[in-house]
């Protein structure tokens, strides 16, 4: 029998092919990953890698991190207290650390970089927040010219008693309050519209984005009116009067129902869509359809949700304001400005309906920065405090598993908070896909509570073991901040407070300068929803006979019949009076094609 043992060492000592090196190559840097992230929660999936590692590896990074110092690494170039940089933390040594901001390429996109702050209630966050927007906005600066060499645009929300806004007004400037912007939705003397005329204005060109408003704003509705039912009637045939109404009309909740209930107002509104948007015509059309049908509820069904609405006043107030020219975000965005957001949690459901739409309206601006020049785009902040209170929304959660994508592209960087994974129980099956978005292109700042977190993170976050977190003082915390287009991981001492680095003014009033008075709304709403909803003072009995006698004697001279549209205009009365009559008389109605007709 022939020997083939020879063959066995033959075939060690031949050259792997390189298509199968390449093979093991893409298996082990993306199907494998692929694999486990699909398969397991980031924990699990941690566990098991290293456990697949070979033995003399495991051992190796064992004793790597036993002699490794426990302060990690920082950029040298973030060691700066200059004005033109963004102070941020204190390195042990009590020296200040910032990020970089210049007009370098890999600067901003570093800059642009997302970041979370996790921990527990009173772990320094709101505090942290407060030093950041100052930063950004570039208070240290001595005179409006170096202001407006270093100065970037923020956006923060205060969603809690809003002692952010006084702790940042504290320390700006008077001659920068120019470019202080303050949208209070607890003052309600004078109040903020929530509206999209400032996005409308800048997709002009954009025949869809009327569509998309009235989706979102419809889907908040519904969430807000409890509505989960799909119901047809505010799903279809309001979201097509909202369009209609941001389309050609005045863009607003008081001008969407006067479409829907004042005939010869939707007639002016098809008019100037017939040119326009003859699809959005047609759907007003089919509208009328369905008025017309006896016995329809319709309308019914869509006043009783409004209804609901005009109970909440402050949600209705908001919603039912004209044009404000006064208020551009997008302007706000590209023109250093300081934009403050206070929306109470005292009114949660006013809240997750405001905070919602103005996440979802900054997200659809910062697309639309792709048309400025590379070399005119400056970075802007978006500060948010706790975001789990509005995760449950769709919107937002797709902004959440995009959020370390694009915003960089867009000179975006958004900074949010929460308290650990729990806070995103409410994104349903969506969280998981969320958390792992976070896994990489994020800066993180860990402070005291976010224990969850960091045992997710602990291999990005190295050298620093779980016990060395347990072991943090007081507002200091675990950071990972990108500089150089690498991730510098270290432990640094949150900045103390902004009243004890910065230099203190009068705080102005907080109220609102923008948006319609209470009194002017309550005026205008009476003035466009009482002739809709009065009941009509009842005609004597000649001019309802004048009116059914006209009625007989026009369906009589047309044997072959006619449609609703045909009887009032040739009359001239409304269709709401031909529907009284129609019953009164009792007339015959047929099908005459799609047509519906009547006859006697």
């Amino acid at each position: 029998m022939k020997n083939h043992s020879a063959w066995f060492p033959s075939i060690r000592s031949q050259k792997i092919p390189t298509w199968v090196k390449k093979a093991g190559e893409i298996w082990k840097t993306e199907v494998w990953p692929e694999v486990l992230d699909a398969l397991f929660e980031p924990k699990e999936r941690r566990k098991i890698e290293e456990w697949l590692k070979p033995r003399e590896v495991q051992d190796a990074q064992k004793e790597e991190k036993k002699e490794q110092p426990k302060h990690g690494r920082i950029a040298k170039k973030m060691v700066t207290d200059s004005p033109q940089h963004i102070a941020f933390a204190r390195h042990r040594t009590g020296k200040i650390l910032s990020l970089i901001r210049s007009e370098n390429v890999e600067d901003k996109d570093s800059l642009s970089t997302p970041m979370m702050v996790v921990g527990k209630p009173g772990a320094g966050k709101s505090t942290d927040f407060v030093n950041m927007a100052l930063e950004f906005f570039g208070v240290r600066a001595k005179n409006r010219k170096e202001w407006e060499k270093i100065a970037r645009s923020v956006f923060l929300f205060d969603v809690a008693n809003g002692a952010m806004l006084s702790d940042i007004m504290a320390h700006v400037p008077n001659w920068l309050g120019d470019r202080v912007k303050i949208l209070n939705h607890s003052d309600m003397e004078r109040v903020i519209p929530i509206v999209w005329h400032d996005l409308m204005r800048v997709y002009r060109d954009d025949d869809s984005i009327a569509a998309e408003i009235a989706e979102i704003e419809t889907e908040l509705l519904r969430k807000f009116l409890k509505d989960d039912g799909q119901t047809i009637s505010i799903e279809r045939y309001f979201k097509s009067a909202l369009q209609a109404s941001y389309r050609v009309g005045e863009g607003n909740l008081l001008d969407a129902m006067r479409i829907l209930k004042d005939d010869s107002y939707r007639n002016e509104i098809k008019g100037r869509l017939s040119e326009r948007d003859f699809e959005l015509e047609i759907a007003l059309d089919q509208l009328e359809d369905e008025i017309e049908k006896e016995n329809s509820r319709t309308l019914d069904t869509i006043e009783n949700r409004i209804a609901q609405l005009r109970s909440n006043k402050r949600l209705f107030y908001s919603l039912s304001q004209t044009r404000d020219e006064n208020i551009d975000f997008w302007k706000w965005m590209n023109e250093p400005h300081l934009v403050l957001i206070h929306i109470s949690n005292s009114k949660e459901t006013f809240q997750d309906f405001a905070f919602t739409h103005y996440l979802v309206k900054l997200w659809n601006l910062m697309m639309a920065r792709e048309m400025i020049p590379e070399e005119d785009l400056r970075e802007c902040v978006v500060i948010v405090d706790e975001i789990d209170l509005i995760i449950k929304n769709k919107p937002v959660q797709d902004i959440f598993l995009q959020i370390t994508k694009k915003p960089r592209k867009y000179r975006t960087k958004y900074i949010f908070s929460f308290h650990d994974w729990s806070s995103f129980t409410k994104a349903g099956n969506r969280k998981n896909d969320i958390i792992r978005s976070f896994k990489t292109g994020m800066d993180m700042v860990l402070l005291k509570g976010s224990d969850e977190v960091f045992e997710d993170f602990e291999e990005e976050l190295e050298p620093f073991t779980v016990e060395d977190f347990h072991n943090l003082e007081k507002y200091t915390g675990i950071f990972r901040i990108t500089c150089n287009k690498k991730e510098y991981v270290f432990k640094a001492k949150l900045l103390e407070p902004a009243s004890n680095r910065l230099p203190s003014f009068p705080v102005p009033d907080l109220g609102n300068q923008m948006g319609m008075t209470n009194a002017e709304i309550t005026k205008r709403a009476r003035e466009i929803l009482l002739p809709l909803y009065a009941r009509k003072e009842e005609k004597t009995e000649s001019e309802n006979a004048t009116a059914r006698d006209k009625v007989v004697e026009l369906l009589r001279e047309s044997p072959e019949g006619l449609t609703t549209k045909e009887i009032c205009e040739s009359l001239g009365i409304s269709r709401m009076t031909f529907q009284r009559i129609k019953k009164e008389l009792k007339i015959q109605e047929r099908k005459d094609g799609k047509k519906l007709v009547y006859f006697v």
